[in-house]
């Protein structure tokens, strides 16, 4: 079974008009805004959102059928 989250990655590369672009703004994985707050339910790392691309997800096998360009991961 898919991930929910890997779900909405795929569900928004499957709606999006060509050169379409989507930007998530998350706290860093291990940074304490990360874990203190209650409702977050998994951390993000830099370079989490690339295996929504290639050359990353070839990697595992998620069953995910979108393929995002990343243009900019970045820590601010």
């Amino acid at each position: 079974m898919k991930l929910k989250f890997i779900m909405m990655v795929e569900e928004l590369h499957r709606i999006a008009k060509p050169e379409a672009r989507a930007l998530f703004k998350c706290p860093y994985g291990s940074s304490d805004d990360a874990f203190e707050n209650p409702t977050h339910v998994r951390q993000y790392f830099l370079h989490s959102y690339g295996y929504f691309s290639q050359p990353y997800y070839w990697r595992e096998d998620y069953g995910y059928k979108g393929d995002w360009k990343v243009e900019k991961i970045y820590l601010s």
